[in-house]
């Protein structure tokens, strides 16, 4: 009789807890989750159909459709159990709070880790639909996430378990809650994900981590940027920091072989220019590859990248971006970076130039924090600058990078229509030991106006109308060693080419840049800032150049070239001097013409230019003195140089644009004592100055040396003057000498003389020469050479638009001229 009434008291027991079996389920949830309230919907064996939770933080979790499902009863799935969720909704506000709650401060010894992990091994979870809404992730920001078939197995191998979690859509966009009238998220990000990951048991490591993320879209705002001005992210102090804990260090995560790889990337970031108009960025890139390996080796590899506006005027492409990062095993500090990049290609708009320009400055503007108060003393005890001690032993001691360019190509667009085009071939860039020397090469640099295409380039001495620059090769070094530095350029094969209109458009552009950048700069400075005084430092730069030519285009009609055979730049900052050294210079003229190519070395093309300047060896000193600054100049050999219309225009029409050139980039500064000028200008060899004058006729200047002296007054001497016309010697001067002074006492006595003429300290000429003769050939028509020197001078005062200034009371007396000859 006792056993049937057992058997109905345990029945009633069963019944009774099937039929509170909700009640009971919720009250265990509660105490193990410890919520404030659970939940629970209709409840089967193996599923739940409604969970609702309600954490102590504030957070509500829903779920819907939970089950678990056992492979002995369906052999369809690898794993004993399968956990499925329908659908799980998570909302709540993120608060500091939420992170100090006992539940998170609990922490979680390795066997208890590795005992999740055991059971993770024979379960496999999978969220068919997630959606996570956090009010304050950030202050003022509302943050809404979506997920969908979200699956989490764990597989067991011998080195311990492999974790692979995978979703094949991710959602999420963030809002800013203070902007009433923009509901435009401040960023939309959308990708799908594949990790895999691999933890050995013992020890709390992550060995291996591998991801692979497809088809990812970002959107971004500018409105983002004024979002984090407006809501800084508070640092936290060393108080509020110590409560968090890890169970891992720096050293075991950097220590990770991590592999990344990225499909179909596509970065969208919208800039509001005004508040009536909005330019997109597009910027896309095929595949991405990123792994480490024991942080000693890290690669990244870029493939397929591609940036442009929504009006196509800024365009970027380039094919593959490769960089390797190798750390020694023996010295962690040292560091190589090795860096290349294949066929990288700019177009670019001089209007959308300034615009961003212009719109990056009114951003910094608007997000600069500058004046403004903190008022968060909490933060004021925090040392930024202090390292963990975890992360010192992977700092950089000496760095090593290597850069090389291959086939770089920019189109560059002016506002007056011109198109300029610029490559470069190969390009390499080398630093060793924290900058303490680098080195730049580059090999086939060229500017070209247009779609101008020139595919033979096999001499020096052929020009093609419209390329401003050609460079066959450059190498650059740099060092450093203690308080003194160097720099070395050598520059082989050499053309530059000076086009008026071009070069004034792209002056003009570039002083727009510099004005924008500098009244930036001056806005956001603070007067109060003064830099400490820099350490006396002396660089020197040596320049070498061979093969070098300046072309100079005037009127689009008349050309000018300077060619120099070898070229030499030797400058000291400590004192400031400079020495220029020129071999084998010569200067051509002469008229453009339909052809595209101009060879100023062809015999058959030499007949329509004319030499108008050579000399094999010139050189100069440039001396900057506390007091003053000092020019030499010293021909050790012959000197020829030749006048005549045509050059005079050119040099004319190339001054004044100069001089147009430098008013753009003129800032104004404040006045400084002057300094005195001398020059010193010495030939021991003949100077041959020939002037071509209308009409066929040639007066020639020819001196066996000369010697020019400035200081607080002029001296010219030289052995002997002759001056020629049409090849017949009219005016030979012996020991000639021309002298400008302040003034002179002989002279001021006879000025003494006349009791009318007002005594001013003006200017005196003093000439002297031994002997003068003037021969006038019989049967030369003199007069007619004479009226053409007369009429070229007259010419000469035309151009330069001089014009005689009225002589009143106030305008100072001519100078005095004296002459004093020996033998005429």
């Amino acid at each position: 009789m006792t056993f049937p009434y057992i058997l109905c008291l345990l029945t009633f027991l069963i019944l009774l807890l099937w039929r509170y079996r909700g009640w009971l389920l919720s009250w265990a949830v509660a105490k193990i989750c410890r919520c404030r309230s659970v939940r629970l919907g209709k409840c089967g064996l193996f599923y739940v159909e409604h969970i609702r939770l309600c954490l102590s933080g504030g957070i509500v979790i829903e779920i819907d459709d939970l089950r678990l499902t056992i492979s002995f009863f369906n052999t369809h799935y690898t794993k004993p159990f399968i956990i499925t969720i329908s659908d799980i909704r998570i909302e709540g506000e993120f608060n500091e709070q939420l992170s100090l709650t006992s539940s998170y401060k609990r922490q979680y010894s390795h066997r208890s880790f590795e005992r999740y992990l055991y059971w993770l091994q024979y379960t496999s979870a999978i969220i068919r639909t997630a959606r996570i809404v956090f009010l304050d992730v950030t202050p003022g920001s509302l943050l809404h996430s979506t997920f969908q078939q979200l699956q989490l197995d764990g597989y067991r191998d011998r080195e311990g378990m492999q974790i692979e979690l995978s979703c094949e859509l991710l959602q999420a966009k963030l809002f800013s809650r203070g902007i009433a009238q923009n509901t435009a998220p401040l960023f939309v990000l959308s990708l799908g994900l594949s990790v895999c990951c691999n933890v050995p048991l013992g020890i709390l490591k992550l060995k291996r981590l591998a991801a692979r993320i497809t088809d990812p879209q970002l959107i971004l705002s500018d409105g983002l940027l004024e979002y984090f001005h407006d809501h800084p992210i508070r640092r936290k102090t060393k108080s509020t920091s110590n409560q968090f804990c890890t169970s891992f260090n720096i050293e075991h995560l950097l220590n990770t072989s991590l592999k990344l790889d990225i499909e179909n990337l596509v970065l969208r970031c919208t800039a509001n220019m005004d508040y009536s108009k909005t330019r997109t960025v597009s910027a896309r890139l095929n595949v991405a590859s990123i792994s480490t390996e024991d942080n000693l080796r890290f690669a990244i590899v870029l493939t397929g990248i591609s940036v442009d506006d929504q009006k196509r005027e800024i365009l970027f492409s380039c094919n593959e971006f490769n960089a390797k990062l190798n750390r020694e095993m023996e010295s962690p500090g040292s560091l190589f970076i090795d860096i290349k990049i294949f066929y990288p290609r700019f177009v670019m708009s001089q209007k959308a130039i300034v615009e961003w320009t212009d719109y990056y400055h009114n951003i910094r503007r608007r997000i600069s924090v500058e004046g403004h108060f903190d008022d968060d003393f909490l933060t004021a005890s925090v040392d930024l600058h202090v390292v963990p001690m975890e992360m010192k032993q992977f700092f950089c001691t000496s760095l090593s990078l290597s850069v090389e360019v291959d086939s770089f190509r920019c189109h560059l667009m002016l506002s007056n229509g011109e198109e300029i085009n610029a490559g470069l071939e190969l390009g390499t860039f080398r630093v060793c030991d924290n900058f303490a020397s680098a080195e730049v090469g580059l090999d086939s640099v060229w500017i070209r106006q247009g779609n101008l295409f020139v595919d033979h380039f096999d001499s020096r001495f052929c020009h093609t109308w419209g390329t401003t620059l050609i460079i066959g090769a450059l190498l650059t070094q740099y060092s450093q060693y203690n308080e003194t530095r160097r720099l070395l350029v050598k520059i082989v094969e050499c053309q530059i080419e000076y086009e008026e209109g071009l070069i004034q458009q792209m002056a003009s552009f570039l002083s727009s840049l510099l004005y924008s950048s500098t009244s930036s700069a001056t806005c956001s400075t603070s007067s109060a800032f003064q830099p400490h005084p820099s350490s006396q430092i002396v660089s020197a730069i040596q320049i070498s150049v061979e093969n070098i030519t300046f072309f100079i285009l005037a009127r689009q009609s008349l050309y000018l070239i300077l060619s120099i055979e070898q070229l030499r730049v030797d400058a000291l900052s400590s004192p400031v001097t400079l020495s220029m050294l020129v071999l084998n210079f010569k200067i051509f003229q002469g008229i453009v013409t339909n052809d595209k190519f101009i060879s100023w070395d062809d015999s058959a093309q030499i007949k329509s230019k004319e030499i108008c300047g050579n000399s094999d060896r010139l050189m100069m000193r440039f001396s900057l003195l506390p007091s003053s600054w000092e020019v030499i100049l010293l021909a050790e050999s012959a000197v020829n140089l030749v006048w005549s219309t045509t050059v005079h225009v050119i040099f004319l029409e190339t001054f004044r644009s100069l001089k147009q050139i430098s008013n753009l980039f003129e800032q104004k500064t404040s006045s400084k004592a002057s300094q005195s000028f001398h020059f010193n200008i010495e030939t021991s060899s003949p100077v041959i100055i020939k002037f071509h004058l209308p009409r066929n006729h040639v007066m020639c200047w020819e001196v066996p040396s000369l010697h020019i002296r400035y200081m607080n007054h002029i001296i010219i001497e030289m052995p002997q003057f002759t001056a020629s016309l049409d090849c017949h010697p009219i005016l030979t001067i012996e020991k000639f000498c021309v002298e400008k002074q302040a003034f002179d006492a002989g002279m001021d006595l006879g000025r003494n003389e006349f009791k009318n003429l007002k005594n001013r300290t003006n200017k005196l000429w003093i000439w002297s020469a031994d002997a003068v003769m003037l021969i006038f050939p019989y049967g030369y028509n003199f007069a007619a050479g004479y009226d053409e020197i007369i009429n070229a001078w007259k010419w000469i005062k035309l151009v330069h638009e001089w014009k005689r200034k009225p002589f009143t009371i106030e305008s100072p007396l001519p100078s005095d001229l004296k002459f004093s000859i020996k033998v005429s």
